[in-house]
């Protein structure tokens, strides 16, 4: 097994495919029970994606959306969305 820690994270697409499914199931089967729709949840997960991505490049928002495989004006439209301001 291969992973990588980094401020105490571990970087979960380094670990084992059954491991990471094993997870998403779970968080799946949570947000069912909590009755969030599936366009709350695709919201959800995307802000969180894009945010770490973003806090793992330090806020360089050139790097994290060539990591994303966006455009960077797609990711800033994005950032507005989630209100989120450089600096923060």
């Amino acid at each position: 097994m291969l992973a990588i820690i980094q401020d105490q994270f571990i970087t979960l697409f380094l670990l084992p495919g059954c491991i990471v499914k094993d997870q998403l199931e779970a968080i799946i089967a949570q947000l069912i029970d909590q009755g969030l729709l599936l366009d709350e949840a695709l919201f959800e997960f995307e802000k969180k994606y894009i945010l770490k991505v973003l806090d793992m490049n330090k806020g360089n928002q050139t790097r994290a959306a060539k990591i994303l495989g966006i455009h960077r004006n797609t990711l800033t439209k994005k950032l507005v969305s989630y209100n989120h301001h450089k600096g923060r």
